[in-house]
């Protein structure tokens, strides 16, 4: 009896675990599911800070909602992970981790597919399997979060590794902010892993009752965050925060739920919501005063919003060239982009079509989707349908992508490589000593300002990201007045017609995003349009346009059609001074099918596709979109009439 008291016990006591050396040890199941389960409470904590960011007009109880459902998806997810390591740990422990780590990897297969896509398009001929290559390490990064927290866990830094734990929750919402919905479902799975194991030595402390109530009170929580589809204002602002776990993914399922049928408006039977392949060339507008033999230069900048050169908006002393250029000539006030990221934005700019309509891979996937062929003709871009008129056309090339050769840029008679992501001052040097080598015409020359694009630092490395973004637009600003001046003084603005606009806009946490491409509220798609030359009085005109009326007005200028398949009309009559009520929809689209639609100069409809989304905004009473009044049965016939534009552009495979 006495030596028995001085050997170790051959089994763990109670509140104990039995061996936390690893995801492969003997720890004892119920403890480490349990670990697993606790490990997303904090991440609760943390994402009921984040979400409170989110800029979405709510009332009360859609605010109480939105909390209730993001903390019931996150102990959903803690269930999930309580069930998977029951089972686990029901093997022996090698196989165990084994198979860990098969499913952690298959599991990140397919949660970061979409996350990947671009960078895949970008190394498709690299021969390396980046998209296995990247679940493979994310998946063995999370399988030793649960192996280091074990570890830590049974000794006295376990805080350590919960403390780690903590710094990578809340960093998940800091990082990324653009819409990697896949990655930040990954780190907050590491996150919660590494809390949990590390607290493991605590929490085995708890009895079986315990354990099985707080289960209880999880599952209870989390049911009906999945099952129960709240209202499209909630929706949307559970998927305004850049760290969000579960909704994105969430969000796709309950975009499979039959929603009410609402009616199109009358607007479905005009001509623009039906396949355009047949239709016949539209003539030319007319100028007064153009000259016979124009040039027209045409400068995209990065990123440009339309409120930092508007001439009667808060920052007109940011860009007072693009102002003078407003004031001098045509200012369109309301113009869209036609997608938040630039090249598809670029390409329906020169193609005068959607990005439906273009050819491609993912817009083949979006057209098949909603029963459209998923092949369709190639149609010219605008360059060579100048050059076939013989107009000299020329590409001031300021990176791989704006290529004559394949890019974004094609058909130009002429390129020359100012390199990559040329400074604006470079960019106008190009054009004048263009114009310098031949200033004959006719003549188009084009080229994209990169400068105010993140991370914002070509102004200098001071101040938050808005005022290092405006020291850039700054930049913009005096390059072009440059160019203003040289015309000028050159005697060439009298053939001269210059048209400044941008690809997008920019976004700073407006709606909870930064930067571009993840969202089409206004911050996003706004753009300044400025068109000065030979003939255009000075016109300040609220009327909605967009990139997508850029081709036809260039053509106008050039005195060449319109072919009748492209979506926009040309903007010369509002250079004649007229205010037309131009028939064609003005809309928005892009690869992940986040797509808008103005109607009326007033109301903006939006779907996300992908997430399942919808909203609509009164953007006369709500320029900030705020109050989503996508329940409402007015709004609901706006979305249709949307979901029926987007759909009867192209053939059906019936």
């Amino acid at each position: 009896m006495e030596g028995s008291l001085d050997r170790p016990a051959s089994g763990p006591t109670r509140g104990q675990p039995a061996d936390a050396g690893g995801l492969a040890g003997a720890t004892t199941g119920r403890d480490v599911a349990a670990a697993a389960l606790a490990g997303w409470l904090p991440l609760v904590v943390i994402n009921a800070y984040f979400v409170r960011r989110v800029r979405v007009q709510l009332d009360p109880t859609e605010r109480l909602l939105h909390h209730l459902y993001d903390a019931g998806q996150l102990l959903g997810l803690g269930v999930l992970c309580w069930l998977a390591l029951r089972l686990l740990w029901k093997l022996p422990r090698w196989p165990r981790l084994a198979l860990a780590a098969v499913l952690a990897g298959g599991a990140h297969y397919a949660l970061l597919a979409s996350d990947l896509e671009s960078f895949l398009t970008r190394h498709a001929d690299s021969g390396v399997p980046w998209h296995v290559l990247f679940a493979v390490l994310s998946a063995g990064a999370l399988v030793t979060s649960y192996m280091v927290g074990l570890w830590l866990g049974r000794r006295p830094w376990g805080v350590l590794g919960a403390l780690l734990g903590l710094a990578l929750g809340v960093g998940n919402h800091l990082v990324l902010a653009l819409d990697y919905p896949g990655v930040h479902f990954v780190l907050a799975w590491t996150a919660a892993g590494l809390i949990g194991m590390s607290a493991l030595s605590w929490l085995a402390r708890m009895g079986p009752r315990t354990a099985r109530v707080a289960l209880g009170a999880a599952c209870l929580l989390s049911l009906p965050s999945y099952l129960l589809l709240p209202s499209m204002s909630v929706r949307a602002a559970l998927l305004g925060s850049s760290g969000a776990v579960a909704a994105p993914f969430v969000a796709q399922a309950w975009a499979q739920f039959p929603r009410r049928a609402a009616q199109p408006a009358a607007i479905e039977r005009s001509a623009w919501f039906a396949p355009r392949h047949h239709h016949a060339p539209v003539p030319p507008e007319v100028l007064p005063g153009a000259p016979p033999e124009p040039i027209v230069i045409l400068l995209t900048v990065d990123a440009l919003r339309a409120d930092v050169v508007d001439t009667e908006g808060e920052h007109r002393e940011v860009a007072p060239n693009l102002v003078e250029m407003g004031e001098q000539g045509l200012e369109l006030t309301r113009a869209w982009s036609a997608a938040p990221y630039t090249m598809a934005s670029i390409r329906s700019m020169f193609i005068g079509i959607y990005y439906l309509q273009q050819q491609g891979r993912s817009a083949g996937k979006l057209r098949h989707a909603i029963g459209q062929k998923a092949r369709v003709g190639a149609r010219p871009y605008l360059a060579a349908m100048l050059e076939r008129a013989g107009v000299t056309t020329v590409n001031l090339k300021t990176h791989a992508k704006f290529t004559r050769d394949g890019g974004i840029c094609r058909g130009f008679g002429e390129e020359a490589n100012l390199g990559s992501h040329a400074p604006a001052k470079k960019v106008v040097a190009g054009v004048l000593k263009r114009l310098g080598d031949d200033p004959q015409g006719p003549l188009f020359i084009y080229s994209h300002i990169f400068d105010p694009h993140s991370p914002y630092n070509l102004g200098g490395d001071e101040g938050p990201p808005w005022e290092r973004y405006l020291a850039e637009v700054s930049m913009v600003d005096r390059a072009i007045g440059t160019l203003r001046r040289e015309l000028r003084k050159r005697g060439l603005h009298n053939r001269t017609y210059l048209i400044v606009t941008s690809d997008h806009g920019e976004a700073f946490g407006e709606h909870g995003r930064d930067f571009h491409a993840t969202t089409v509220y206004e911050e996003m798609i706004r753009i300044p349009l400025l068109i000065e030359g030979p003939g255009v009085g000075a016109h300040r005109v609220d009327r909605p346009a967009g990139l997508i009326d850029v081709a036809p007005t260039i053509l106008s200028l050039f005195g060449q059609p319109t072919p009748g398949y492209v979506m926009g009309q040309s903007l010369v009559p509002f250079m004649r001074g007229e205010r037309p009520e131009l028939s064609r929809p003005l809309a928005v689209d892009g690869g992940r099918a986040m797509r808008a639609m103005l109607f009326e100069q007033r109301w903006k409809a939006m779907v996300d596709e992908k997430r399942g989304t919808e909203e609509v905004y009164d953007l006369r009473e709500d320029p900030e979109e705020r109050r989503n009044l996508a329940e409402q049965p007015h709004a609901q016939q706006r979305i249709a009439t949307l979901r029926a534009f987007f759909k009867g552009l192209n053939p059906s495979r019936k």
